[in-house]
C-alpha cells in the first residue's frame, strides 16, 4: 500500500466529514479516530473546507487513481471511497463522478471478495483468532451494505436496476444486529430493509425499457400498491422508539417518501389525461394518499432541527427534493372531481418551498460557522459570494417556487423560466420513472 502520513495536516483533518471527533476538544489536539482519517488520506479524499476548492481540484483525479493503482487490495480503500460517495453532494463533486465513483468501487468490492458467501470464507480461514475474525467479518459486512445501499440510489436516480444483487443479506444483518459492535450497528437493519423496500418498488413497476404510461399505474390496481402500503407500515412500526441509534424520525420520513414514490404513477396518469387513460374513482383515492404522506412528509421536516439538513447522506438527500418536484406536479393536476383549489389550499407549497429556502440559508450559515471555528489556520478566508452546494440548491428552490406560483397564474412556464431573480433552474435526477415525462418543462 502506498505510504501513510502518520499525522494528515492539521488543515486536512480539521475538514475530515468522515473523522470522528471527541466530545469539546479542538482539531489540534489530534483527536481524531485516525484509522478512519487514513481510509480517505489513502484515496487522496479532499477533505478541504470549501473556502480552499482552488487547491482541491487538482486531487479529484486521484479518487479514482487510487484504487486503481493500489496492489494491495484493502477494506480501507473501499470504505474510503464509500465514505466520499455519501457526503459527494457537499462536497463539489457531482453526479457524474458519484457514478464513476460507485461503480469503481463495485468492482473493487468484487476483487476484495466481499460480494461472495463471506460466511462459508469465514468457517474455512484459519490462522487468525475468533475474535479477529469476527471484527473483519463485520467490517466486510457493514462495506457490502453500505455499497448496496448507494448502488440502490444512483440505480434509482438512473431509473436502472441495482447491479449488485446481495443473496446473503438476511443472514448479514442478523450477524450485524446481534453483534452491535458499533453504536450505528442497531439501525443498519432498518436502513438496509427501508432501501430493500425502495428496490422492491422498482422491480413492482416493470423493466425501465418496457414501461409504458399506465404499466406502473396498473400496479395500483393490482392491489399491488396496498400489499407494499401494509408491509412497508409494520417495517416503520418495528423501529424501536425513543432511541437516538434508531434515527426514528428518519426512517420516518423514509416511509412517507417511499409512499409518495408508490403514488407517482397515479401522478403521471393525472398530468396527462389526454393519453386515453380511464379515470377510474380510484384514481382520485391515489392522490389523496398521496397528498396526506407529502403533508405529513413536510410537517415532520419542517419539525425537524435545521443543522440535520446538513447531515443527510446521499441515502436520504434526494428524498426532500424528490417530495417537492412531485408536490409541485399534484398541484397542477385539473381532472373531474378533482377540487385543485382546495388541494392547492390543503398544501401551502410556496409556503412550504419559502420555509425550506430559509431552513437552507440558516444550515448553510450554521455550515460556514462551523469551518470558521474549526478551520482556524485557514490560509484564506471563505468568500460569502461562492456558490457552495447548499447555496446552489437554494437558489434551486426558489427557482421552483417561482415556477410553481407562474404556472398557478396561467403561465405556461416557458417565458424567461431560466431567469428568475435570484435563481437557478434546477437540474435533478431523482424520479424512479425518470422515462416517463415527469420532468419540470413537460409538467
Amino acid at each position: 500500500m502506498v505510504g501513510r502520513n502518520p499525522s494528515p495536516p492539521r488543515r486536512q483533518r480539521a475538514c475530515a466529514p468522515c473523522a470522528r471527533v471527541r466530545a469539546k476538544c479542538h482539531f489540534r489536539e489530534g483527536n481524531l479516530e485516525k484509522h478512519i482519517c487514513d481510509r480517505c488520506e489513502t484515496m487522496k479524499k479532499d477533505c478541504f473546507p470549501q473556502n480552499t476548492r482552488s487547491l482541491r481540484r487538482p486531487r479529484r483525479i486521484n479518487h479514482g487513481n487510487g484504487v486503481m493503482v493500489e496492489e494491495d487490495k484493502t477494506l480501507d480503500i473501499l470504505q474510503g471511497v464509500l465514505v466520499i460517495i455519501a457526503w459527494a453532494h457537499m462536497c463539489h463533486i457531482d453526479n457524474s463522478q458519484v457514478t464513476n465513483l460507485a461503480y469503481l468501487a463495485l468492482g473493487y468490492a468484487h476483487n476484495l471478495g466481499v460480494t461472495q458467501d463471506m460466511l462459508s470464507a469465514q468457517t474455512t480461514s484459519a490462522g487468525t483468532s475468533d475474535k479477529a475474525q469476527m471484527t473483519n467479518l463485520l467490517a466486510a459486512i457493514r462495506a457490502l451494505l453500505g455499497l448496496y445501499c448507494v448502488l440502490s440510489i444512483m440505480s434509482t436516480r438512473q431509473s436502472r436496476r441495482n447491479p449488485l444483487d446481495v443473496p446473503y443479506v438476511e443472514s448479514y444483518l442478523k450477524i450485524v444486529s446481534q453483534a452491535q459492535a458499533t453504536p450505528s450497528d442497531p439501525s443498519i437493519e432498518y436502513i438496509v430493509r427501508f432501501v430493500q423496500m425502495g428496490e422492491r418498488l422498482s422491480r413492482s413497476f416493470g423493466e425501465p425499457h418496457e414501461r409504458t404510461l399506465l404499466s406502473p399505474y396498473a400496479v395500483l390496481l393490482e392491489g399491488t400498491g396496498s400489499r407494499f402500503r401494509n408491509d412497508l407500515s409494520r417495517l416503520a412500526e418495528s423501529v424501536p422508539n425513543g432511541n437516538v441509534e434508531t434515527y426514528s424520525q428518519t426512517f420516518e420520513l423514509y416511509r412517507l417518501y417511499l409512499l409518495v414514490r408508490l403514488f407517482e404513477p397515479a401522478i403521471i396518469v393525472a398530468c396527462h389525461p389526454d393519453e386515453g387513460v380511464p379515470q377510474f374513482v380510484y384514481l382520485l383515492t391515489c392522490l389523496r394518499n398521496c397528498l396526506q404522506a407529502m403533508q405529513s412528509f413536510f410537517d415532520l421536516l419542517l419539525d425537524s432541527p435545521v443543522d440535520l439538513l446538513l447531515r443527510r447522506s446521499i441515502l436520504t438527500y434526494d428524498q426532500i427534493l424528490y417530495v417537492m418536484l412531485q408536490a409541485a406536479k399534484l398541484l397542477l393536476v385539473e381532472i373531474p372531481d378533482w377540487d385543485t383549489r382546495s388541494v392547492r389550499q390543503t398544501l401551502d407549497l410556496t409556503n412550504v418551498l419559502d420555509q425550506m429556502v430559509s431552513r437552507y440559508e440558516e444550515a448553510e450559515r450554521l455550515r460556514r460557522a462551523a469551518v470558521e471555528q474549526f478551520v482556524f489556520s485557514a490560509l484564506e478566508e471563505e468568500s460569502t459570494n461562492e456558490m457552495t452546494s447548499t447555496s446552489k440548491l437554494v437558489k434551486e428552490i426558489r427557482w421552483l417556487k417561482y415556477w410553481l406560483e407562474s404556472r398557478f397564474q396561467g403561465s405556461s412556464g416557458e417565458v424567461e423560466e431560466d431567469t428568475y431573480q435570484g435563481a437557478l433552474k434546477p437540474s435533478w435526477s431523482l424520479g424512479l420513472l425518470e422515462e416517463m415525462p415527469w420532468k419540470i418543462g413537460n409538467i
